[in-house]
């Protein structure tokens, strides 16, 4: 009797094509191996496509394994325990923290970076519309003013308002009466020969900087206006990619600044600086979710003219609340310690996080 043929059964799974060495090192093996002893690549020698070109980003790059399972929950739900297993030495078990704060800050900034650009040209596309909305005799000035016609206006008013005595020998009359370079080279010539260029797009800064009276500025100060002038000349969308681009390099730089800062408030505690190195990792990669979900709520769901703030500000108290548990778990000191030295933190963190961002917008028009 002879023997029957298994019967094919149709399966929705691609069948991997096995082989007997490995198509990364080279490495011969026995064809019922899964995966490569040496260099640990699948056996599967399927023709590349689109589907494994997708599983293979995810899979290298955003760890969708069991280390994301199971860092996914303790990382919303239970404050500092991620920082704990891995200077407890439990690190293969969940995601890296420096890989983690990569992903997140990747995703973040780029949420940011399109809200804020919706921002400014709905801002841009609100403006037109309201100049569309002023009476003609309005239109009239307003054009006098965008071309640099102020002989048609009353050019002294302001000197007038200056003089009375409310605000005399105050600050603002004593710099009226003694400019400095900068107030020099604002002057109404100046700033009536740029309107009357400004809208001409064969002209370029350096152009426009070679029309004015520079002679009172010093090489700094040309070289910041000429690049002020280029941003006023660029479209909205590409001066705010410019301000962003160095966002999250500039937050990269303060991770180990914030890590000093809780070195220097937790000295007496028996934890080493890389300790709090890891712990900023979690704190911010956290923040890159909640306020990444909230610029999103704000963008996409919101009905349009509705304020966000309070979704912003729900956010905060989120980030806030789960710092100050993050704190309380992984120090362990008493609840009011934590929060005086939370805040403490806080505050000083807020600064320098202020003076950062100043110095990474100064540079950015530099830069530009």
């Amino acid at each position: 009797m002879s023997k029957q043929k298994p019967k094919f059964k149709p399966t929705l799974v691609p069948q991997k094509r096995k082989s007997n060495h490995c198509l990364n090192c080279g490495t011969k093996f026995d064809e019922n191996y899964n995966y490569c002893p040496n260099c640990g690549q699948e056996n599967d020698h399927s023709r590349a496509s689109f589907g494994i070109l997708v599983r293979d980003f995810f899979q290298n790059y955003f760890s969708l394994d069991s280390k994301f399972s199971n860092s996914l929950l303790p990382f919303f739900f239970q404050p500092g325990y991620l920082t704990k297993k891995y200077i407890q030495g439990k690190r293969v078990s969940f995601v890296h923290p420096v890989r983690l704060y990569l992903i997140l800050s990747l995703i973040f900034f780029f949420v940011f970076s399109m809200v804020s650009k919706n921002v400014v040209e709905k801002s841009l596309n609100d403006f037109d519309q309201s100049l569309e909305e002023i009476p003609d005799s309005s239109k009239v000035i307003l054009n006098d003013v965008m071309n640099g016609n102020f002989s048609e206006l009353e050019q002294d008013s302001v000197y007038r308002i200056v003089s009375k005595d409310t605000v005399s020998g105050s600050t603002i009359g004593y710099s009226i009466e003694k400019p400095d370079s900068t107030n020099e080279f604002l002057t109404e010539e100046n700033i009536k020969t740029y309107m009357a260029l400004r809208g001409n797009g064969h002209l370029d800064a350096q152009d426009i900087m070679d029309s004015l009276d520079t002679s009172g500025l010093t090489d700094f100060e040309f070289n910041f206006f000429r690049q002020v002038i280029r941003l006023d000349k660029a479209e909205g969308g590409i001066v705010i990619s410019q301000l962003l681009k160095n966002l999250p390099l500039m937050m990269l730089f303060l991770i180990p600044f914030f890590a000093l800062l809780l070195k220097l408030f937790y000295v007496r505690r028996d934890h080493y600086y890389i300790t709090h190195l890891i712990h900023a990792l979690h704190l911010h990669s956290f923040a890159y979710v909640i306020y990444g979900l909230a610029f999103l709520i704000v963008f996409l769901w919101l009905p349009e003219g509705s304020s966000g703030s309070w979704i912003i500000f729900l956010s905060f108290v989120l980030v806030s609340t789960h710092s100050y548990f993050s704190f309380l778990n992984l120090y362990g000191q008493k609840w009011f310690k934590t929060f005086v030295k939370f805040n403490l933190i806080g505050f000083v963190y807020s600064w320098l996080l202020f003076f950062a961002l100043f110095a990474e917008l100064f540079l950015s028009v530099l830069t530009f």
